[in-house]
């Protein structure tokens, strides 16, 4: 991590920059753009990300004391209709519905949100990096399977961790990773005590992510940390840290998941938050860009159930990243 001294004449902008920032209140101020940012992946990959900064936050770069969230996308990437450097009217990038709704809010809730990209830097030479066809790793498309959830995906989450801590201003003990689907596999992995193979903690030091939080991921037999053979008491996955896992009721996905959940709770005394949405479907919370305002009285069905997840995934994150120390 960089450090560098602060003289008095320094904090002046940063101590106006909070002084502002608290006057007119996080949800009310102008969010700086975001920015594509490179960062050094595995096996020589250079990885592409989107980050999302709150208000202030390269005024106070030599403090490290924000938190962040990595975001990891789902099998068909980050990109609005796999369309690669999409941009809104406003000239910034178009991403995802749930992926840039929740980078947006994180940015003004004052948490970096770091969005990792992961197909297009291992775009294949005869194909062109934007070709929306290689954006898409869904379960039976052309190049499912190309790019590991549960191995590379992980990895670059935590090449991503390395490139926020390097910013120097990224507090690394508060750091959280969000992941849907195919990226959500990647979030199980990581979570995980023990590696996907054997049964044998990992040590301590190698937990690198203060709280975790996984829509709609594969539970089932891929994902490892079961014996040979897949059978209802086999599962050996835990979370090393707090952990949310939000699944629709009516997602194919959803029994493996509750089983892997009751296992670990049962068996290892795991805290895992597994709320229940009824009727709700794969990819629920895709369906707008816009941030809810409240969840529904009777929370039953995909809309419903992307407001309760938002909502209350938000309130898990941010209670597990908060710092009761002031720094000023």
């Amino acid at each position: 991590m960089m450090t560098s001294r602060i003289v008095a004449t320094e904090l002046i902008p940063c101590i106006l920059v909070a002084f502002l920032a608290a006057s007119i209140g996080s949800s009310d101020a102008v969010l700086p753009p975001p920015s594509q940012v490179h960062f050094a992946g595995p096996h020589g990959v250079t990885l592409t990300g989107i980050l999302y900064t709150p208000t202030g936050f390269h005024d106070c770069r030599r403090a490290a004391y924000h938190s962040a969230v990595i975001l990891m996308h789902g099998c068909t990437g980050i990109w609005s209709n796999r369309r690669v450097n999409a941009t809104n009217a406003d000239g910034t990038p178009n991403l995802q519905n749930h992926i840039e709704k929740w980078a947006l809010k994180l940015a003004s809730e004052s948490i970096v949100a770091l969005v990792v990209e992961s197909f297009t830097p291992r775009a294949p030479p005869s194909l062109s990096q934007g070709d929306p066809e290689w954006q898409n790793h869904c379960s039976g498309a052309r190049y499912a399977g190309t790019v590991d959830p549960y191995t590379t995906r992980v990895q670059d989450a935590r090449a991503g961790w390395d490139y926020l801590v390097s910013l120097g201003s990224i507090d690394p003990k508060k750091i959280g990773l969000l992941g849907w689907s195919h990226g959500g596999e990647a979030t199980m992995v990581e979570a995980a005590a023990t590696p996907r193979h054997i049964d044998i903690e990992r040590p301590a030091s190698d937990h690198r992510f203060a709280v975790l939080l996984s829509f709609y991921p594969g539970c089932g037999s891929h994902l490892g940390f079961v014996d040979e053979i897949w059978s209802c008491g086999s599962s050996f996955w835990r979370p090393y840290r707090e952990f949310q896992l939000n699944v629709g009721e009516q997602d194919a996905f959803h029994a493996n998941c509750k089983k892997r959940t009751d296992i670990a709770r049962r068996d290892f005394g795991s805290s895992i938050d597994f709320p229940a949405f009824p009727d709700a479907h794969h990819t629920f919370d895709a369906q707008q860009q816009a941030w809810p305002s409240d969840k529904c009285q009777f929370p039953t069905g995909d809309d419903c159930a992307m407001r309760a997840a938002d909502i209350d995934g938000l309130a898990f994150l941010k209670r597990h990243l908060s710092d009761d120390e002031s720094f000023w």
